[in-house]
């Protein structure tokens, strides 16, 4: 399960394939060459959390990413939601907003403070 965990990790690190709107648990365990429902148990034990919050936390980090850049601020909050792999900013605000306790925009607004000083 570990070394799975390992592949998993790699495969999204390598691919970037949370950046997909259209990703699925069936194709990534395709690229893995498992049974989608043992991969889906493997993440739950593995990690303590499902398939789709697993894959929002990791288009939350390139949101981040992406809001921290300097270079990005020309991108509205919904491009950023869109380069990160959320179909729609509603869906992006609020799992930003679950997994920070800020919105987007206060983020970005904050970071840019943060620089400033």
């Amino acid at each position: 399960k570990q070394e799975l965990l390992k592949q998993l990790n790699s495969l999204m690190n390598v691919e970037a394939l949370y950046l997909d709107p259209k990703i699925s648990i069936e194709r990534v365990s395709e690229s893995l060459h498992v049974n989608s429902k043992y991969l889906s148990q493997v993440i739950n034990e593995g990690l303590g959390r499902n398939f789709p919050l697993y894959i929002n936390e990791l288009r939350i980090l390139e949101s981040i990413r992406i809001l921290c850049d300097r270079k990005n601020d020309k991108y509205s909050i919904e491009a950023v939601a869109n380069m990160s792999g959320f179909k729609s900013k509603s869906v992006f605000n609020t799992a930003f907003k679950k997994q920070t306790g800020i919105t987007p925009s206060y983020f970005r607004t904050e970071s840019k403070n943060i620089t400033r000083n």
